[in-house]
């Protein structure tokens, strides 16, 4: 699969997430949060008794187009997939998440 269209602009934010069983969740309607002073990614799948996911910046972060995946490469207990509606908004968390990452000194 060469190609991977974005979301139309009326498009939902989907999360797929993979727990430690290997089994996987999508969620077709997600709400994000970038908490840069806590540090961490909360997602909110919107379906009821579904509870709010986190991902802490020190989980490793990739993008590609309109997709972040989040890998947690350490405690291994979720992977995350978000397909954001575009590839700029995809851009936009991600670059956030970087540079709150980046610790400037002075």
């Amino acid at each position: 699969m060469d190609q991977i269209s974005a979301p139309s602009k009326k498009s939902k934010i989907q999360l797929i997430a993979i727990d430690t069983d290997q089994k996987l969740w999508h969620f077709q309607e997600c709400k994000i949060t970038v908490n840069k002073i806590a540090k961490f990614l909360l997602m909110e799948p919107q379906i009821e008794n579904i509870k709010v996911l986190v991902a802490s910046f020190d989980k490793s972060f990739y993008r590609f187009k309109n997709i972040l995946c989040i890998l947690d490469t350490e405690e291994n207990i979720y992977n995350f997939m978000l397909i954001l509606r575009n590839t700029e908004s995809c851009e936009k968390v991600f670059d956030e998440i970087q540079k709150s990452k980046v610790k400037i000194f002075k």
